[in-house]
């Protein structure tokens, strides 16, 4: 597990999470937008870039391989910064936000089936939730040390903040050019329309990965759309700057969880410790949104040191699903799903909140996610696998 390209993986994925104006982002939007629509806008053009990108970039994985994919993210993501710390107007930041929804759309099939297949070359597929849990970790602490020191710089120059990203962007970019193209990774040789078509037929013919993706796309639409908007809620029960500490207690006990999710996947397996976290989460939440209080923030903290091992599970779950040669474009068919349910969950939470208040959609938002648990279920007793319900899976 300790190869020099998961080394180098680990490395990469810690400076790109270095965004030192990611905690602030939307304020510094605001100021040179002149409006707190154009702000806003410029994230769903990320988000939407990202969608409509997934797929195109997944079968690229598969057919120019993961080194120089995960390079092509890299440089989107260089390229996105650097025109932000441009940005003199609009314009600019529109293009920041397009090239960044193509970096991440780049990233997200590829990271994943890149490390494993690394781990494969090795003859160490069976561990890769312990190695996605330490990538994951490594990401949340990045993010973490970025939001602490991003406040700080930023509160002397927005500017600062902005270029020492860009400085961390390109020390990524040099890592990734590292990075050699794994010997088990399967390149495709077939035709880009027609490899999609057979990854799609894939998710058809297998009911288990169906199921996977679907409860996937219910609990991550739902829940990242309300973490999002939980700040609105918070609030009323924290001064700003207690948001601020929230947000980055959160990001390092995310990294606690995912540190830890391939001990604790070992010893439950994949499926017991997504249904337990699912189901610990909805009680916290549950309480923290039905009873408001400082205390509040303190339940929605705690829910950060089971988010690593559930986000581990799930993947764990769907990477053994996957067609080796159709990884990348199979895992950009479960992200598409993903930001498409996010996209529409995110504008549902925000036109409902109008009219029912922000506390009372929370409370819905975690009614509406009870159902996934019916999903878990079938998968738990009507078609398990022995190795994702033992320990040790």
């Amino acid at each position: 597990m300790h190869s020099p390209t998961i080394r180098l993986i680990y490395l990469g994925t810690f400076f790109i999470s270095l965004r030192f104006f990611a905690a602030i982002q939307v304020i510094y939007f605001a100021r040179v937008t002149g409006s707190y629509t154009l702000a806003m806008s410029l994230f769903a053009a990320s988000t939407i870039t990202q969608a409509c990108a997934e797929l195109p970039t997944g079968v690229l994985s598969d057919t120019l391989g993961r080194s120089r994919t995960a390079l092509l993210s890299t440089l989107a993501a260089l390229s996105s910064v650097t025109l932000y710390a441009l940005g003199t107007g609009y314009w600019f930041l529109l293009a920041g936000a397009v090239v960044e929804g193509l970096g991440r759309a780049l990233g997200s099939g590829n990271s994943e089936a890149l490390l494993y297949d690394a781990l494969r070359d090795g003859g160490e597929e069976g561990r890769y939730h312990h190695a996605i849990g330490r990538a994951r970790a490594i990401e949340a602490a990045g993010f973490g040390l970025a939001a602490l020191l991003g406040g700080v710089i930023a509160s002397h120059s927005i500017g600062l903040a902005l270029w020492l990203s860009v400085l961390t962007q390109a020390i990524a970019v040099a890592i990734t050019l590292r990075i050699i193209e794994p010997a088990s990774a399967s390149r495709s040789t077939l035709n880009p329309y027609r490899h999609l078509r057979e990854a799609v037929t894939a998710f058809r013919q297998n009911p288990r990965l169906r199921l996977l993706t679907l409860a996937q796309t219910w609990s991550e639409a739902l829940g990242e759309s309300s973490y999002q908007f939980s700040a609105i809620f918070l609030q009323t029960v924290l001064p700003l700057w207690g948001i601020g500490v929230m947000r980055a207690a959160t990001d390092l006990l995310s990294a606690v969880g995912f540190y830890s999710s391939g001990a604790i996947i070992d010893r439950l397996g994949a499926l017991r410790a997504l249904v337990g976290r699912f189901l610990g989460d909805r009680a916290l939440m549950l309480l923290a949104y039905g009873v408001p209080g400082p205390w509040s923030a303190i339940l929605l903290t705690i829910t950060a040191l089971t988010y690593g091992p559930a986000q581990v599970a799930q993947g764990t779950l769907i990477q053994r699903e996957f067609d080796p040669q159709q990884r990348a474009t199979m895992g950009s068919l479960d992200a598409l799903a993903g930001s498409l349910g996010l996209a529409a969950v995110s504008v549902a939470i925000g036109l409902i909140a109008d009219r029912i208040g922000p506390r009372n959609i929370l409370l819905l938002a975690q009614v509406l996610l009870l159902p996934v648990i019916a999903i878990y279920w079938r998968l738990f007793y009507h078609d398990p696998r022995p190795d994702e319900n033992t320990p040790g899976a």
